[in-house]
């Protein structure tokens, strides 16, 4: 929110109001405010330094190591703990947890930023001549929540429980949802999940939504998504569940008590809770509905001929028969190479990139099989499901360029299957 306050808050307006009546949510993304530890790390860190960058300093134009504005900002609306935080430079830990009272005025801060914070940008602007009356608080808003470091679980899900129970004990109008925050590395214990269903259980909270931090659908064990699969049956018996960061795989839980996913557009079905510094903005890739993941483009290109499809009305009929990729390839196969269209994107670059205008066709076709398949999952049981991610591997799997982007479509019709 706080990184483009003014055109999420118009986006916001438009789709949430009235006529359309689109439900939405603001993440404070209090995290960014605690403890991490950097993978392959074994003691977690304070100093808060991910949230920072390099920034120019006008007063003697040097440059200097500063926190970024957006969370700066978040932090002096939020004040209390978390300004402290930044202040001091210390994250908030989950071994040193806030006294009670600090507890209730970050629960109260956090919560009262996601219900006014939309209407506040159109207060502080009279030139938008907008009724704030007509914007809608969020569909619920979240408890202020912390990753919840392994090596500290115990510690950790006690912090999460205190913010979740206050947050929930509040007098508002929304429903309270809580975010639990860890490592994917939980799905390997039956104890910890037992403690995290306890207490999310108890805590009073209407919903809650799961970040298990680096834990990928597609790359992830049979193991751990049987135990990620059976967490979220277990807790939709008392509390809705969501997925924070999902693709395919969790909106198939949906006929098994998922009540909705959130993702990036064209990537960000997984999120690493610490995000690897420095890196860029990753290949928008061409989605493939039979397999549910991104390929690139080549890959495909080099099955089409062995699967027999050699003109456009057979990749309509066999890949996909979306408006964007009617519109792309039109009448010629060969326009399905434009999803993948690299550029120099200064004369500089040394590598080619992925061109905006292809990064934005992949993005549209990915949204619109997205909502297609979110269509068909409401009409099918689980078992039908299951059936379709084996048929998607069996049509794939011979392809040497594909076959080993198809194996997980097997392992998530077992996990369905149990």
């Amino acid at each position: 929110m706080e990184a483009s306050p003014g055109a999420t808050s118009s986006i916001i307006f438009k789709f949430a109001g009235k006529i359309h009546k689109v439900p939405y949510y603001i993440d404070p993304m209090t995290y960014a405010f605690g403890t991490y530890t950097e993978r392959g790390a074994s003691e977690p860190r304070l100093d808060l330094d991910w949230i920072k960058s390099f920034q120019k300093n006008k007063q003697n134009n040097r440059v200097e190591r500063r926190y970024k504005r957006s969370y700066l900002a978040l932090a002096e609306l939020f004040d209390g703990p978390i300004l402290r935080a930044v202040n001091t430079n210390r994250g908030i830990s989950p071994d040193q947890i806030p006294s009670p009272d600090d507890i209730n005025l970050l629960c109260e801060a956090v919560i009262r930023y996601q219900r006014t914070r939309v209407r506040n940008e159109f207060v502080s602007d009279a030139e938008y001549g907008i009724d704030v009356s007509q914007i809608p608080t969020p569909a619920a808003v979240f408890a202020p929540y912390f990753y919840i470091d392994p090596l500290v679980f115990d510690a950790g899900l006690g912090f999460f429980y205190e913010c979740a129970t206050t947050s929930a004990a509040l007098d508002i109008e929304e429903p309270v949802h809580a975010v639990f925050c860890t490592d994917e590395s939980v799905l390997d214990s039956e104890d910890l999940l037992a403690k995290a269903a306890e207490s999310i259980r108890r805590s009073g909270v209407d919903g809650v939504w799961l970040w298990f931090s680096r834990f990928n659908e597609k790359e992830a064990s049979e193991t751990r998504l049987r135990a990620f699969r059976f967490f979220v049956e277990e807790l939709s018996e008392t509390v809705r569940v969501f997925n924070m960061h999902g693709g395919l795989f969790s909106l198939a839980l949906s006929r098994i008590g998922m009540s909705g996913i959130s993702h990036g557009v064209g990537y960000g079905e997984q999120k690493d809770v610490i995000p690897v510094i420095g890196q860029s903005t990753p290949t928008v890739r061409y989605y493939l509905p039979d397999l549910g993941c991104r390929l690139s483009v080549p890959q495909i290109e080099r099955a089409l001929y062995d699967l027999g499809v050699t003109t456009a009305e057979g990749f309509f009929e066999y890949i996909c028969d979306c408006s964007i990729c009617r519109g792309v390839i039109g009448t010629d196969i060969g326009g399905f190479s434009s999803f993948g269209d690299l550029h120099y994107s200064t004369a500089e670059s040394k590598r080619k990139a992925q061109t905006p205008a292809a990064a934005k066709r992949c993005r549209f076709h990915f949204l619109l099989n997205r909502a297609r398949e979110r269509n068909q999952m409401r009409n099918k049981d689980v078992m039908a499901i299951a059936e379709s991610f084996r048929d998607g591997f069996l049509k794939w799997r011979r392809q040497p360029t594909v076959r080993d982007d198809a194996q997980h479509m097997l392992r998530w019709k077992n996990v369905l299957e149990t």
